[in-house]
């Protein structure tokens, strides 16, 4: 991972076999970030998704192995119980030009993935909310 901070903007740039999630973390461990706005374009060969289930409080994951445009990745960056949460939604092409997307638990670089982080100012907490059964930013 190669990045570049600008005022409160972070543009990284991963290489290939990078992880997008994990560089995420490593990225707001060295800034101390606490709260950010992510998005992002590339490609990408390894994709774990998932599609959360509200019914049964499940995600479904799909892992796959196919190259993929990555034409829009966004997201937050966020803390959960003292350990940085990285939150992203992925929507890819296929080489047919179709799509699929969804929650990104992690996928790796096939040829770059160029990232905008943009920093705010203090930190987001999360915590269980049980009517839904995920980790949600405390905002009150």
């Amino acid at each position: 991972m190669n990045y570049l901070r600008l005022g409160q903007k972070i543009v990284m740039k991963l290489a290939i076999g990078e992880g997008i999630k994990e560089n995420l973390i490593s990225l707001a461990e060295n800034e101390d970030i606490r709260a950010a706005e992510v998005t992002g374009l590339g490609a990408v060969d390894r994709v774990d998704l998932a599609f959360y289930h509200l019914n049964t409080q499940n995600y479904e994951n799909h892992q796959i192995e196919e190259e993929f445009e990555v034409l829009s990745l966004m997201g937050n960056l966020t803390m959960n119980q003292g350990k940085y949460h990285p939150h992203l939604h992925i929507v890819l092409g296929r080489k047919d030009l179709s799509t699929i997307g969804g929650h990104l638990n992690e996928a790796y670089t096939s040829v770059t993935m160029e990232i905008t982080v943009t920093i705010l100012e203090g930190a987001i907490e999360r915590s269980l909310d049980e009517t839904v059964g995920l980790d949600l930013m405390n905002l009150d």
